[in-house]
């Protein structure tokens, strides 16, 4: 696929630009459960960190359909608010997050922990960063910033879930059953496996996420949480993606990979029984050459 750079180039520096205010983002919810007098004791939750139009708001709505209450995290809290409304995600929260600061992340799971009496069953670290340059114009206030976005916010995502739910099922070893699992996942790229030209940056970063994965996934496995790493190889059918990609508009829909196919890839590792986890798994449509 030829990409118009120029003009994703311009966009994704844009979406970095944004990120300049970080430092004021502070932990802020709205809930926008059905029934605020549920009883949340029990209840399976799935976290979704980097909860955009396309894969992160899809896989929200597949885990509710499927009787999870979704807790979703995105930099802008008013504009996932409303996506949660049009999608009618009725059972799940939304909160304003800066991932890449550690006090906030452990804020999150001491609040998800403290509502619920347990971690989040299912944790999905989806934030991107895609953002081409050119390695020569570079700078490194912008690569840091990348990283800190694409794989650092992995790390301390990874981490926390890691620790909370090791600690978690070694206290409640009655309720570990084959219907109370525990899983993370890692959205990946094509640049998790190979570095293009104008995507130093977050070929780095993403390489980094998927050898961080692989680690912790060598690690916790044995304790019986599921890690695993989805590498989506092609464009994403979703608004930001078709604006950002500028001339991509003659693509017909089977060749873009949908949201919803994600979604439903996601929950069915978050089903894989523990003699038979998927640590990898890449997806494309069957027209994208790879």
């Amino acid at each position: 696929l030829l990409l118009n750079m120029e003009r994703l180039t311009r966009i994704g520096s844009h979406l970095l630009v944004g990120c300049d205010s970080f430092d004021e983002i502070i932990l802020e919810n709205t809930t926008t459960s059905a029934s605020e007098n549920f009883n949340n004791k029990g209840r399976k939750v799935a976290l979704i960190i980097g909860c955009g139009i396309g894969i992160g708001l899809s896989v929200a709505k597949k885990f509710e359909n499927e009787g999870f209450y979704v807790v979703g995290c995105k930099r802008n809290i008013e504009q996932l608010s409303e996506w949660f409304q049009e999608h009618s995600i009725v059972n799940g929260e939304t909160f304003k997050l800066d991932a890449r600061k550690e006090e906030d992340i452990v804020g999150l799971f001491d609040y998800i922990e403290n509502k619920f009496s347990k971690p989040p069953e299912v944790v999905v670290f989806n934030i991107g960063a895609n953002s081409p340059r050119s390695a020569v114009e570079e700078t490194s206030r912008r690569f840091r910033k990348i990283w800190e976005l694409a794989c650092y916010s992995g790390f301390l995502i990874g981490r926390e879930a890691a620790k909370r739910m090791i600690q978690y099922k070694e206290s409640h070893e009655e309720e570990t059953t084959k219907d109370n699992k525990y899983t993370i996942i890692f959205t990946g790229a094509s640049a998790s496996l190979r570095g293009k030209a104008y995507f130093g940056a977050f070929a780095a970063a993403k390489s980094a996420l998927r050898t961080f994965s692989q680690s912790l996934a060598r690690e916790i496995q044995p304790k019986g949480i599921h890690v695993s790493h989805v590498i989506v190889d092609a464009v994403v059918d979703n608004p930001i993606s078709m604006e950002a990609m500028g001339g991509l508009s003659h693509l017909k829909k089977h060749q873009l990979i949908q949201p919803s196919d994600i979604a439903n890839t996601y929950y069915f590792l978050y089903q894989q029984n523990p003699n038979c986890y998927t640590f990898e798994l890449d997806t494309r449509p069957h027209v994208e050459n790879w």
